[in-house]
């Protein structure tokens, strides 16, 4: 089941990668630009934040990946997007947060391919990815996404 797992994570890996190259030292948008700060603020995120990498997913449900960091404006406008995410979609969709300024989230960023922050990526409960978003995402327009997946 193991070795199952990381080959669909690796077949996800350079699916989802394609020939994006993640830079570390110059990402940006809507004024949220990207160096590497290792400090953290005082205010942290409160949605559900994750060491997990991707081949620890649960692919039981639908995943709602959000890759950003605590210093970004569009990323915090997420915060509650993502928690109304997790308690209207309960035991359907689970929301993961990486900050990409972590370590792990670093690794999440360049197995995703991330160009600018924050960014959604949505995979179904075979691992897949099926929707993309950069910058900030309503409530709404997630529910639009969702809806088109089956999840109600």
């Amino acid at each position: 089941m193991k070795n199952l797992k990381t080959n669909i994570m690796r077949a996800l890996v350079i699916t989802v990668t394609g020939s994006f190259i993640f830079l570390a030292s110059n990402i940006s948008f809507n004024g949220c630009s990207y160096t590497k700060n290792d400090s953290k603020s005082s205010e942290e995120l409160s949605a559900p934040e994750s060491s997990k990498v991707v081949s620890d997913f649960d692919f039981s449900e639908i995943n709602f990946i959000e890759l950003g960091a605590e210093y970004c404006a569009p990323c915090r406008m997420m915060k509650p997007i993502m928690k109304r995410v997790e308690e209207t979609y309960k035991g359907k969709v689970t929301v993961i947060f990486h900050d990409i300024t972590t370590k792990d989230g670093k690794k999440a960023a360049e197995m995703f391919g991330i160009r600018v922050i924050p960014t959604q990526v949505f995979t179904d409960t075979n691992g897949k990815e099926f929707f993309r978003h950069e910058g900030f995402f309503p409530f709404e327009e997630i529910q639009k996404i969702l809806k088109e997946k089956g999840v109600e």
